[in-house]
């Protein structure tokens, strides 16, 4: 049989898939901005320390007292341009903040913040002083000032400083800003969540879409069945199962959904002998079982003669979901317990034939390598035109594939949102190594096959013609209710 290998594409980052990703968890990103802001602001608010500012503004000149100010030159200008910044290099060191202390009474200098700016063209020098305490800012700044002025003076020979604006009380706090610290600890917030949801996005292989699978593997994507939850279709339920089933009413892209994979299966295989086909999966939960029942019953709508076989005998669902007898079953036929006429069951879609698991054996895979299994098959055939077998997950045991030489071909069937790359990729590769022949994959909860192809877009034209036309409401309606 052709072999059917994957083929990966390079490692590269999806910048689509990244931005997908963090627009539909854009909800979680406002969330966190704004739990954010309000952490920052109110973290601010209690933590934070508020500090108050008064400036002042001193000319620094290079002559004595005396004379005037106005009798400069540009090149004095220049000089007391140079000694201003000495001045401001002055007002940052320790020292002078240390005899400010000392005069204000404070027990650290470190509690006095200077910052310090010079207009080159005016050679004026502004010094501003930061504390904790509101009342006693201006003090500060003034004994600052006078500080300033000594050591300024004793410093550089020849300098006078002269205040220019005296210092003044402060209107409001300097720091913090706490609609800034808001706006900063939410826009980081922002960034953090954004950065995980991309890390785990690059790190999650799951796959998203179908076209992914068309993207990643050399095997077709056959069928895309869309997210049947909350979708308007019936399920069926008995003993914890649960199945979303092919019915009269089922919404029209559903029905459309199996009726495209039925075609695109009849295109894959010859149509002048009977089909054995088997379903499976990488793991639990991701459709197979459900999928085989609405292909069969697809199939059978077709005036087909089809059974629909159980072929999982460690975890069997089939029953559940028909809500049928599971015994006796497959597993009865292949140990000699029961015939073929014992096992067969009929259901309420014409023309198809259910056998069920029965009992649960303890050596499935045994069983169904054994010669009996190939009789059963061959038994089939003279009288069926498609056999459908729900087999185990392929991933998990090894039951799956030693029905390869009997099979016709393999759906694999993939969950969106669920199944795993890796996953995929063993299955793929344990199936390979049988020989099999992989018809392609059923992309199962697929979230796009509901919504531009049949929500008044693309084709919605046409599916109101053919939902609600020609023979809508004939009584030989191809899919029929169930009882």
């Amino acid at each position: 049989m052709d072999k059917s290998r994957t083929v990966r594409k390079d490692d590269v980052i999806d910048l689509k898939k990244l931005a997908l990703a963090l627009w539909r968890k854009i909800w979680l990103l406002i969330i966190v901005t704004v739990i954010g802001a309000i952490v920052g602001y109110l973290g601010t608010l209690i933590f934070v320390t508020p500090t108050y500012m008064s400036s002042f503004a001193v000319y620094v000149n290079n002559y004595n007292n005396d004379q005037q100010l106005n009798s400069v030159n540009s090149g004095d200008i220049a000089t007391r341009s140079k000694i201003a910044s000495t001045a401001a290099d002055i007002a940052r060191r320790h020292t002078v903040r240390q005899k400010a202390a000392e005069k204000m009474g404070f027990n650290d200098y470190k509690d006095i913040t200077v910052k310090t700016s010079v207009d080159d063209t005016s050679s004026v020098l502004t010094v501003s002083v930061i504390i904790k305490d509101r009342q006693m800012v201006r003090s500060c700044a003034e004994a600052f000032s006078e500080v300033l002025k000594e050591e300024t003076e004793r410093v550089i020979e020849g300098s006078s400083m002269q205040i220019i604006d005296a210092p003044e009380d402060p209107e409001g706090r300097y720091a913090p800003s706490y609609g800034g610290n808001a706006i900063k600890i939410g826009l980081l917030a922002l960034v953090l969540a954004a950065v995980i949801i991309c890390i785990l996005t690059v790190l999650d292989d799951t796959i998203t879409s179908s076209k992914e699978l068309k993207d990643h593997y050399k095997n077709p994507v056959i069928g895309m069945i869309p997210d049947m939850a909350g979708n308007g279709v019936k399920t069926s339920r008995k003993g914890g199962e649960k199945a979303y089933l092919l019915e009269a009413d089922s919404p029209f892209q559903v029905q459309e959904a199996y009726n495209n994979l039925r075609t695109n299966i009849q295109y894959s295989l010859p149509a002048s002998q009977c089909h054995v086909i088997g379903i499976t999966s990488a793991d639990r939960s991701e459709g197979k079982s459900t999928t085989a029942i609405n292909l069969a019953t697809a199939f059978a709508n077709l005036d087909k003669k089809v059974v629909l076989i159980d072929g999982d005998l460690r975890l069997p669902t089939v029953a559940s979901k028909l809500n049928i007898r599971q015994n006796p079953g497959l597993s009865n036929y292949l140990i000699g317990e029961s015939g073929l006429k014992e096992i067969g069951r009929k259901c309420s879609v014409k023309n198809l034939y259910v056998i069920p698991s029965g009992n649960i054996p303890p050596e499935p895979t045994w069983l169904l390598q054994s010669d009996r299994m190939k009789q059963l098959l061959e038994e089939l055939k003279k009288n069926m035109d498609y056999i459908f077998i729900d087999l185990p997950p392929a991933t998990i045991v090894s039951d799956a594939k030693i029905l390869s030489n009997d099979l016709s071909g393999y759906i694999l069937a993939v969950r969106r949102g669920a199944t795993h790359f890796k996953a995929v990729d063993e299955m793929t590769g344990s199936l390979e190594m049988a020989d099999a022949k992989i018809l392609g994959f059923v992309m199962t909860h697929e979230a796009g096959a509901k919504s531009r192809y049949y929500k008044g877009g693309k084709y919605g034209y046409y599916k109101k013609g053919y939902e609600y036309g020609y023979g809508h409401n004939q009584k030989n309606s191809k899919v029929p209710n169930r009882k």
